[in-house]
């Protein structure tokens, strides 16, 4: 009976320890998520990457230009037009949902 006495506190105190040493690794694992999304946020904001991100839109917004030069007056209308409502959305309530 003492035996069982005696394993009971250090049971006890073993899932103390255990449970000390999850709270230590959670809190390691939410300082890396927090350095991770710093990190993340620095390079988002870095004119490269804007610069990648609004060619990567334009380049698939964009129309193809066609091989002959007939065509260049069609092209660039589009591409006027294009650019001319990415700025609409831009200034209108919908930037929200279309965020360029």
């Amino acid at each position: 009976m003492a035996k069982l006495a005696d394993k009971e506190p250090e049971a006890r105190q073993q899932e103390i320890e255990l449970t000390k040493i999850e709270l230590q690794m959670r809190e390691e694992e939410l300082n890396r998520q927090k350095l991770k999304d710093e990190t993340e946020k620095k390079c988002q904001e870095s004119l490269v990457s804007q610069t990648r991100f609004h060619g990567e839109a334009m380049k698939h917004s964009l129309p193809k230009m066609g091989n002959g030069p007939n065509e260049f007056p069609a092209y660039s209308k589009a591409v006027e037009i294009c650019i001319l409502c990415m700025m609409c959305l831009r200034s209108s309530s919908l930037y929200f949902l279309f965020p360029c």
